[in-house]
């Protein structure tokens, strides 16, 4: 194989790579990703807050409390909590 093709598998593989990877942060940021395993336990005492329903409209979900903002982070994070889950 070229060198060229070398080079444009490469770039395809990051492109698809990081697309897979942004979907998946995206997925596990969501209310219905924690609400999963947290529904007995979390999500009764969370709808009875002011962050579920307020006067503004603006709802805080859990992700932007119980989620780092910085990247690597998140990454970090992510890994430990699936580590710990697989056993």
């Amino acid at each position: 194989m070229a060198i060229g093709g070398v080079i444009l598998l490469t770039i395809i593989g990051t492109i698809v790579g990081t697309n897979l990877f942004n979907a998946g942060m995206a997925t596990t940021n969501t209310e219905q990703f924690c609400s999963d395993c947290h529904t007995n336990d979390v999500v009764p005492e969370y709808q009875a807050s002011i962050h579920f329903s307020n006067r503004s409209g603006v709802k805080a979900i859990c992700s932007d409390c119980h989620v780092p903002h910085e990247f690597t982070s998140v990454c970090c994070v992510r890994l430990k909590k699936m580590l710990v889950n697989m056993n």
